[in-house]
């Protein structure tokens, strides 16, 4: 089930997982790393995938890389917990030292600025020309990578799709709602909303607090349209006008559907309600894909999205 605007559908909310290379110091943890002062003997790769599906991401890469490069030791630097959170907590902590991972894993873009600005990784360009990344990478994006003076600091190894609906086709049925309906608007989801809690089950799951900004962020998107969705963030869309207070008023409202011990969750807990049918909804990007995968669910039978 979507939400259908004046485009052809919903424009993806992109986010852009890279690598990036850290440039204070030597390699690694101090003992052959392959930084810049390095061997290859073996690379710390820095992470947060440490657990559930997003292992099985980190896994399937490792498998690709040693089957490539089995005279060099991956050592796995992931750290659980908070969405990514402890593992920039301790990364901080081992820049400062002079310590930094080989690479480490970011959203690409302006959130490696602060890096950039204290030097703290490396212009990886050369490594595009190198292995002619211009040519496999969408040229939008490489544009977007790229900084004033021409300088890369991160190489893709996947790109999300944010704004994506999962949800239990059996609760929707029992509930008397078509799983195969699409919504004109913002309005009709929440008459369905209000019909699912009348049946007694959570409406839409969500977590922790990164998780209720990006159902944020979907309802903005869902509300105002890809273009002046994308103006909230060069200047164009005024964060004060209507349009963005009627988006906020149907946040909240759509928020008072959720799911109390929310705060307590992460995101593979609220996904997981989908899937063992306590909840109807959750909004999370095409990663959350592995979680249903990896417990035999399937497409169209067992959850819809």
């Amino acid at each position: 089930m979507r939400v259908n605007r004046k485009s052809a559908g919903v424009v993806a909310s992109a986010a852009v997982l890279g690598v990036t290379l850290a440039a204070c110091g030597g390699g690694g943890s101090g003992e052959g790393g392959s930084g810049a002062e390095g061997d290859a003997s073996q690379v710390e790769v820095f992470t947060w995938w440490a657990a559930g599906s997003e292992k099985a991401g980190l896994d399937a890469l490792v498998g690709v890389f040693q089957e490539q490069h089995p005279d060099t030791e991956f050592v796995n630097g992931a750290v659980a917990g908070g969405a990514g959170s402890a593992a920039k907590d301790l990364l901080q902590t081992r820049l400062q030292a002079q310590d930094p991972p080989d690479t480490f894993q970011a959203h690409a873009g302006a959130e490696l600025q602060d890096y950039i600005d204290a030097a703290q990784i490396e212009d990886v360009s050369g490594l595009y020309d190198e292995f002619g990344l211009r040519d496999v990478f969408p040229a939008d994006l490489v544009e977007r990578l790229s900084t004033e003076d021409g300088a890369i600091y991160s190489i893709p190894s996947n790109i999300h799709r944010a704004n994506v609906m999962w949800a239990n086709p059996t609760v929707l049925e029992d509930a008397g709602l078509d799983p195969s309906a699409e919504y004109a608007d913002l309005d009709a989801f929440i008459a369905d909303l209000e019909t699912l809690q009348e049946e007694g089950v959570t409406p839409i799951s969500v977590a922790t607090t990164w998780t209720q900004v990006h159902l944020l962020e979907t309802v903005l998107l869902a509300d105002l349209g890809p273009e002046a969705y994308s103006g909230l963030w060069d200047g164009s869309t005024d964060w004060t006008s209507e349009e963005v207070t009627g988006a906020l008023e149907d946040f909240e409202t759509i928020m008072s559907f959720t799911n109390e011990d929310r705060d307590g969750l992460d995101w593979p807990e609220a996904t997981q309600q989908v899937i063992d049918g306590t909840a109807a909804f959750n909004i999370m990007g095409d990663w959350a894909v592995a979680a249903f995968e990896e417990q035999d669910k399937e497409l169209g039978t067992d959850f819809v999205a």
